[in-house]
């Protein structure tokens, strides 16, 4: 692999991300919804906060998208995140593209055994284009 500049070089900090959250998830716990898992005081963030944030996300990028309202896409969105959902909102402006909504299947929770912050959690989950809708690749 070539590491010059611009794709290339994401799609190496990609891989790499994808390599170190891999070996980040090896020290989480799993549960999926609805949640059954150990609470303790050494988790400073539960199954069910993880699920109501997760919950709060959906809900607000699924009105967002139905809207085709950036501002409210990106309200939810920060750090490298937010630049690529705000390039997507840009792409799917300027070629007159509505903006795609989804259905999600059933979520996997990733809460790592934490008891100070940085409080995080990783989830998967699979997504199709909602009835109607086609799928757009804007990256």
């Amino acid at each position: 692999m070539a590491f010059g500049r611009g794709r290339t070089r994401l799609t190496y900090l990609g891989v790499l991300g994808s390599a170190a959250l891999a070996v980040a998830l090896g020290g989480c716990s799993q549960a999926a919804s609805p949640a059954k898992a150990v609470t303790s005081a050494e988790h400073s963030l539960t199954i069910a906060q993880a699920q109501a944030a997760y919950r709060s996300y959906v809900t607000a990028s699924t009105a967002a998208a139905k809207q085709g309202d950036a501002t409210q896409g990106l309200a939810y969105a920060a750090d490298g995140q937010w630049s690529i959902v705000h390039a997507q909102y840009r792409a799917l402006a300027t070629t007159g593209t509505p903006v795609p909504q989804y259905r999600y299947g059933t979520p996997t929770f990733y809460v790592p055994a934490l008891s100070s912050y940085p409080q995080w959690f990783v989830v998967t989950v699979p997504v199709t284009p909602a009835a109607g809708a086609s799928a757009v690749t804007t990256i």
